[in-house]
């Protein structure tokens, strides 16, 4: 036997239950459309809007009333900023509270939720993980419509 901590069942269902709770509010306040500061180049930031759609296949993200819409289909992979994958990336200000959203044309989105500065790291991850869920599913749904011959 290893060492390794056993995770019983009722853990494992008050996980997915929080889970679903977590992933459940996230929706609801994207749908409503959020606040959220882009990381610029020079390090600086400008707020924009984040709307998610209610069908959760793509988001909105703009200056108020005049987002660019982005499917979920477009999007290569959601981490945080000081994840691995975000040490190739060189901006200035990019660090743990940050969210940042790769693109499959190569760019990237690099995103700062206005909460308390104690709750932006988690805020980040928040953000990563459920929108890595959205576009998992997403793809999924795409590659299963994509295998089905017309009739």
């Amino acid at each position: 036997p290893g060492s390794e901590p056993r995770v019983s069942g009722a853990e494992v269902l008050k996980d997915q239950a929080m889970l679903r709770d977590v992933v459940k509010a996230f929706v609801e306040l994207g749908v409503r459309g959020r606040k959220a500061h882009v990381l610029r180049g020079d390090g600086r930031t400008q707020e924009v809007s984040f709307r998610l759609s209610r069908q959760v296949d793509s988001f909105e993200i703009g200056p108020e009333n005049r987002g660019h819409r982005v499917p979920l289909t477009e999007v290569s992979a959601v981490y945080t900023g000081d994840s691995a994958q975000a040490k190739e990336l060189t901006m200035p200000g990019l660090d743990g509270t940050c969210a940042v959203v790769d693109l499959t044309d190569g760019r990237s989105l690099m995103l700062r939720f206005p909460v308390e500065e104690t709750a932006q790291a988690a805020e980040a991850q928040i953000f990563a993980h459920c929108m890595q869920i959205f576009v998992n599913e997403v793809r999924r749904e795409s590659g299963s419509r994509a295998n089905v011959a017309p009739k």
